[in-house]
């Protein structure tokens, strides 16, 4: 379940990441 979470904030960020960088 840790793993998990930890794969799932990672990806989130990288998505909020690039929406930034596409404004």
């Amino acid at each position: 379940m840790y793993l998990t979470t930890i794969f799932i904030c990672l990806f989130l960020y990288l998505l909020c990441y690039l929406l930034l960088l596409q404004i």
